[in-house]
């Protein structure tokens, strides 16, 4: 498996280990306020599925809240536990975009999982570009 991934201010997104979930965390030691943010969830080429954060909501500095699929078997637990309605099947990539009010990508994760024909013990190969140095990037407001 293969990440990659790019991030423009305090808040970022990532897949869990198992693309269970997508975990979309605070990076700052500011409350960031995310509403009206879209996240939108890429399923090889299939249409995305697309959630859009309540105008009310602000993910608290630090914190992360992890969004699932309907079929995970999660608890829905507000402020740290959302399940969609939707699921996703297993694939071969997964695309994470975060998108503040305004459209502008804060922050993208994509995973492609495949395994190279020529290895004798294939090993996931992670690397992340993803990228926040606190003071150096402006908090996006809703």
């Amino acid at each position: 498996m293969a990440c990659q991934g790019s991030i423009r201010g305090p808040v970022f997104v990532e897949f869990d280990q198992d693309s269970k979930y997508v975990g979309v965390k605070n990076l700052s030691d500011k409350d960031q306020p995310m509403g009206c943010w879209e996240l939108q969830i890429q399923v090889d080429d299939k249409q995305p599925i697309i959630y859009k954060f309540l105008p009310s909501f602000t993910l608290k500095a630090g914190e992360t809240i992890n969004i699932s699929p309907s079929d995970n078997g999660a608890d829905h637990n507000l402020p740290t536990n959302l399940v969609l309605w939707k699921s996703w099947d297993p694939a071969n990539k997964l695309v994470a975009t975060l998108l503040c009010s305004s459209g502008e990508e804060m922050a993208k994760t994509k995973v492609n999982k495949t395994i190279e024909a020529d290895c004798d013990h294939p090993a996931d190969l992670i690397t992340h570009e993803n990228h926040y140095t606190p003071g150096t990037a402006q908090l996006a407001s809703p």
